[in-house]
């Protein structure tokens, strides 16, 4: 490591730290957020949706800064928790277990958090990408819960920095991320600065009188090194190679380009299945069918009673005392707009509506697959 430019990075940082703690873009309680986690997060809580909204909410700003501004990956979570909160509870337990320093263990278990939180925002949350999940976003978690032994990072903000400190492989081996690689430069860097700097006195400076109720024994101030140097140029003046990210620019797009096209046929492929399960979907059932309703009488609540006089396909016209108005089942019936007294006719309409649900949850999924295929050609 070179210890030279990391020396010059904290004299910048500390002959700059009066614009970094004034500048109304830093909130510095999310970088204290991690406190207020500790100490309000309760996995045990009967509602774990609000205990884990109220947790986060000081770290919620620097999650986003991860993930993009327009993100919202930790409402996603608590969304999540609301429906399904004891698989959600199970998930994070298993996150946060204890591992004994096994970072290829702490990787996995934060790519099946990943990978299973977005299946289920897919399923349960209609795929908004605001929901989704990243690596370095579910990592924040895992840093909120037990900073003393987690760093968080922001690959560009860590590419940058790792040149500074001449640790050419410490966010990428080629192109895969090494999460013990990582560490082990950030914890470099922290015994380093233990070793010749008063951090104590940096903390001090950074975050004040609340300082001392951070229980990250040092963690924090390391990521917020990294976030500074890039956010205030504090870079500015030290000489460094940059050829090691720039020899793999190469081999990254082309790598970058040949995952694009595996997703493109993953999607090309799923939205096969997709349009083949709509397309069987819409064959089981057909309103006009099942729900014969002309000569039927209903009741309206603004229109008051009603004869059904004419029936095409799916669409009903329903004749009140001479004002006759157009209605769509089985929505007309499930949704409380006409009432029919007969309960096989509104058992039927129930199972109609259901059905129509899956076709329009299919027809979205379809779209999305459309969209993000788009996105990639």
């Amino acid at each position: 490591m070179n210890t030279e430019n990391l020396n010059a990075l904290i004299t910048h940082y500390t002959d700059q730290i009066n614009v970094i703690v004034n500048d109304e873009n830093d909130d510095v309680l999310k970088w204290q957020g991690s406190a207020y986690f500790q100490q309000v997060f309760d996995l045990d809580s009967e509602n774990l949706a609000d205990n884990f909204e109220e947790a986060i909410q000081y770290m919620n700003p620097l999650i986003k800064r991860l993930n993009g501004s327009s993100k919202s990956p930790a409402e996603g979570i608590v969304e999540l928790m609301r429906i399904r909160s004891d698989e959600m509870r199970s998930m994070f337990k298993k996150l946060f277990k204890d591992d004994n320093s096994d970072f290829d263990g702490r990787s996995q278990r934060i790519l099946e958090f990943t990978s299973k939180a977005n299946a289920m925002i897919d399923e349960l949350l209609d795929g908004k990408s605001k929901y989704k999940q990243t690596y370095n976003g579910v990592l924040a978690y895992l840093f909120a819960y037990k900073p003393s032994e987690n760093y968080i990072y922001k690959f560009t903000e860590a590419n940058e920095f790792a040149d500074c400190m001449d640790f050419p492989d410490a966010v990428k081996n080629g192109n895969k991320f090494r999460l013990e690689n990582f560490y082990q430069m950030c914890d470099d860097v922290l015994s380093e600065i233990n070793e010749n700097q008063d951090m104590e006195q940096l903390y001090q400076m950074r975050y004040g009188d609340d300082a001392a109720d951070m229980n990250d024994e040092g963690h924090m101030f390391v990521c917020d090194l990294i976030y500074s140097a890039s956010r205030y140029n504090l870079f500015e003046g030290i000489e460094y190679p940059k050829s090691s990210r720039k020899a793999n620019s190469k081999a990254m797009r082309e790598q970058e380009m040949q995952e694009k096209a595996e997703k493109l046929q993953q999607l090309k492929e799923e939205l096969v299945g997709l349009e083949a399960d709509l397309a069987k979907l819409q064959a089981s059932y057909n309103v006009s069918d099942e729900l014969v309703l002309t000569g039927r009488h209903v009741v309206h609540q603004k229109y008051g009673e009603g004869l059904i006089t004419e029936q095409n396909g799916c669409k009903i016209l329903v004749d009140f005392g001479g004002t006759t108005k157009k209605f769509v089942l089985p929505g007309a019936i499930t949704g409380g707009f006409l009432k029919i007294s007969d309960a096989d006719v509104n058992s039927c309409a129930g199972r109609l509506g259901d059905l129509d649900d899956q076709c329009l949850h299919m027809k979205k999924l379809i779209a999305r697959n459309k969209m993000l295929q788009k996105s990639l050609q």
